[in-house]
């Protein structure tokens, strides 16, 4: 006789997500506007590019986690600067945790002589050190608080760093003036022949819903800009820099960017 069902399941309480979700599936079938937030799945059908996209790596055998080596074009720049023989300083702005830079060195073969990251979040400055003591990178790696648009405070960041990475914050603040104060700073504390990296937005399919549903770390609605590629293309190249790389997913929604800064 097969040993009973552990006395433990009679504990189990059901899935509150799959109820919300059971209930938000009645109402739409009564006729009312509902807004579904419960199992995380989008109000569209997968689209058919997506679909024989899956497909197609599928049949090539991508079915594996891919390596987690960090920002692929932080690794491009560090080379380029290695390359020039120019000394490799590092600072991200709006860093977040830091995590995908510190992958990105971790993963490399060849050490940064120093990084900087900075956020304006207490929280992320405490969560990110405690990553850099985690990967035993605290000999070049620092984090700090800081504001990512004060013009005056990045363009007197010492040592003038040679790669500085933007990621994930333009696309979120609509007044370009404040991404210009931004880019200038950044343009001032940079070195000659420096890069920069920096990421894109040009639109996403649930824009209205983020908008509706989530709260952004400012308090009020997260309602992000689309800015077009070429808007901030003119925006960084305005601010003294030269493009010279892009990558873009294959739906057009994430652009990563890398320019140059004019000797």
């Amino acid at each position: 006789m097969p040993d009973p069902l552990s006395l433990n399941l009679a504990h189990l309480k059901a899935s509150e997500t799959v109820a919300i979700s059971a209930e938000t599936k009645r109402r739409k079938a009564a006729g009312e506007d509902v807004y579904d937030l419960s199992v995380g799945e989008p109000d569209f059908d997968t689209p058919a590019p997506i679909r024989q996209a899956a497909i197609d790596a599928i049949q090539k055998g991508f079915t594996r986690y891919p390596p987690n080596i960090g920002l692929s074009e932080l690794r491009t720049a560090i080379a380029d600067r290695r390359a020039a023989g120019a000394p490799v300083r590092i600072v991200d702005v709006a860093a977040g945790h830091g995590r995908y830079v510190l992958d990105a060195i971790t993963a490399g073969d060849a050490q940064p002589d120093s990084i900087v990251l900075r956020d304006y979040s207490e929280r992320n400055v405490e969560q990110g050190n405690a990553l850099i003591t985690a990967r035993a990178l605290g000999s070049v790696a620092t984090f700090v608080k800081g504001d990512a648009f004060d013009r005056a405070d990045l363009a007197s960041l010492t040592p003038r760093p040679t790669i500085a990475i933007v990621s994930g914050l333009y696309e979120l603040f609509p007044d370009n003036a404040m991404v210009r104060d931004s880019l200038a700073g950044l343009a001032e504390a940079l070195l000659p022949d420096s890069l920069l990296i920096y990421t894109g937005q040009p639109w996403h399919p649930q824009l209205e819903l983020i908008a509706r549903g989530l709260t952004s770390h400012r308090g009020g609605a997260w309602v992000m800009r689309r800015r077009t590629q070429m808007e901030l293309d003119q925006l960084v190249a305005a601010a003294g820099f030269r493009k010279i790389d892009q990558r873009i997913d294959a739906w057009g929604i994430f652009t990563v960017s890398l320019a140059r800064r004019a000797r």
